[in-house]
């Protein structure tokens, strides 16, 4: 079976006949118009998924625990909140 394809931008057309659109795949006739439509970011490879990718068990997660009135670790793959910053005055040339 030959790798896979999918159109990540615009669509594929040959003439006023287009051969795929957007979020479609696509299997390019050559080596030559595959490199070309990779290169230029047209198509992209499909990926096969793991099922092992996504853990869904709450047996085996790792509970950190801890005080829970001690501060958030910084280094936690969470993302955090922005913190505001106030905005910088422009400055406006004097006439």
């Amino acid at each position: 079976m030959s790798q896979q394809f999918v159109v990540v931008r615009g669509q594929i057309e040959e003439g006023k006949k287009v051969l795929a659109k957007q979020g479609s795949t696509f299997e390019p006739r050559n080596k030559e118009e595959k490199e070309r439509l990779l290169a230029s970011g047209v198509i992209a490879p499909v990926i096969d998924a793991k099922e092992d990718l996504i853990d869904d068990d709450d047996e085996d997660q790792d509970d950190e625990g801890g005080d829970p009135s001690s501060p958030p670790d910084n280094n936690s793959a969470e993302p955090q909140e922005p913190q505001p910053t106030k905005p910088v005055p422009a400055k406006r040339p004097r006439k």
